[in-house]
């Protein structure tokens, strides 16, 4: 006759009470979850060569994730994935030559320059006390799994790594932080290694490097720097003459 099996706790269909050699044809069976992903493993490639690789990883760890704890354990080849994670990971904590450190292999590094010319770099600027900007970026983290933005958990940091700018000319640099949801700078301290400096960061948002100008004898503590602000500069002495002749009647520059 015709019995409907039901799997048992292992995933396992069991056919009972067979006495004598019966020819059994089994209709309906499919493949439980974990043996679709241990499967899914299987065909993925030993090392992460393309987008689509990242792409086929990502979702085969949804799967994965999906599992009851104890159904996780099932997955045999479990290695080979984790393997191909870190692989992302080491992918995806470098863009425009700045990497984070302790971030989870699934979360992707956003680097976006800001130039002078950019509202936030002009807002920021308007923050600090006498020192010059030497680099910003607008760096955020991405949740690959999610698709979303990605927020470090409470008491969680991470380290960055960015190029050291050119210091001929300037002295006493520190990062900077824009705090997201006050606005308030944050200064972070730096350390220093083979070109690149780093510094321990809880959230993102701009960030980048300043510092102070080196004043020598017989040198302008403004005007011989490479990247010096001229547009504030000469903003300043314009209206500085003004306020010259307003209140002496006399020229000055």
């Amino acid at each position: 006759g015709k019995n409907e099996l039901q799997p048992d706790d292992s995933g396992n269909y069991v056919v009972e009470n067979v006495q004598e050699n019966k020819t059994v044809t089994v209709l309906g069976l499919e493949k439980t979850k974990e043996a679709e992903i241990i499967n899914d493993v299987e065909n993925l490639p030993d090392a992460i060569e393309t987008l689509n690789d990242v792409d086929s990883v990502l979702e085969i760890t949804k799967l994965y994730n999906s599992l009851p704890d104890e159904k996780k354990q099932k997955i045999a080849n479990l290695n080979k994935l984790t393997d191909l994670q870190k692989q992302i990971g080491n992918m995806c904590h470098k863009n425009n030559d700045i990497t984070v450190d302790g971030a989870e292999w699934y979360v992707k590094l956003m680097v976006v320059p800001i130039s002078t010319s950019d509202e936030a770099y002009t807002r920021i600027y308007g923050k600090l006390n006498s020192e010059y900007i030497l680099s910003l970026y607008d760096i955020y983290l991405w949740d690959m799994l999610t698709d979303k933005r990605y927020n470090l958990p409470k008491d969680q940091s991470i380290v960055v790594t960015l190029p050291t700018p050119n210091m001929s000319y300037f002295e006493n640099a520190t990062a900077i932080h824009e705090d997201s949801s006050t606005g308030k700078i944050d200064y972070l301290s730096l350390s220093y290694s083979g070109g690149y400096s780093k510094f321990e960061a809880t959230s993102f948002s701009p960030m980048g490097i300043i510092a102070n100008r080196t004043v020598s004898p017989g040198r302008s503590s403004l005007l011989d720097a490479v990247d010096a602000n001229f547009k504030m500069i000469s903003n300043y002495a314009s209206s500085s003459s003004d306020r010259n002749t307003s209140n002496n009647g006399h020229n000055s520059s």
